[in-house]
């Protein structure tokens, strides 16, 4: 009893536990950013801090005003150059992978979770920019949006809806929330 004991708090310290995954539904309620992203590494990175970077594809949810985002990775592991579908939390600095999430390859993602955002809406009426404005305020996020638009470090991005905007910013006031990065293609 006393080995089973420690064999299973030796698993859950070392994050091979079977952790019990909450719902897509409330995975994609409780994440700040859903978004399918290239993991790259960089040599000037010390690998003790415990982060990765990736290159955004598509964003399902989350504003980011840059191309590249920094996420404090946990127990997780990441192949340079791979896509993967993030469900990540935003921290002060950095977004964070909880170590129950679905994070995962795009090509091995949770069938359910990917159902789900497929019927995730484009674009929310009811989405103000006052509400993100406080949202962001409550959860402690570094970038707030303020309701002025300048031009973002992402530059055009191509709207679910088929328009193209200047930036995340410009999007986000028409209520439009997911997007690629650059353009839409004609």
């Amino acid at each position: 009893m006393l080995f089973q004991v420690f064999f299973y708090t030796w698993l859950s310290l070392n994050g091979s536990s079977d952790c019990i995954k909450p719902t897509a539904a409330n995975e994609i309620r409780n994440s700040d950013l859903i978004a399918t992203a290239v993991a790259f590494e960089d040599d000037q990175i010390d690998p003790a801090r415990n982060i990765q970077l990736f290159r955004l594809n598509y964003v399902y949810k989350g504003a980011y005003e840059e191309k590249t985002i920094v996420v404090h990775k946990g127990n997780h592991t990441f192949i340079d150059n791979q896509e993967y579908l993030l469900l990540a939390k935003q921290d002060k600095l950095f977004f964070k992978i909880d170590s129950c999430s679905y994070t995962s390859p795009v090509n091995k993602a949770d069938k359910e979770l990917i159902a789900a955002l497929r019927k995730l809406p484009c674009f929310d009426p009811e989405e103000t920019i006052e509400k993100r404005i406080e949202r962001a305020k409550k959860s402690g996020q570094r970038f707030i949006p303020t309701g002025a638009c300048f031009r973002d470090f992402v530059g055009y991005v191509c709207g679910c809806n088929g328009k193209t905007y200047g930036g995340t910013c410009e999007m986000n006031k028409e209520g439009v929330f997911q997007y690629t990065l650059g353009k839409c293609k004609q």
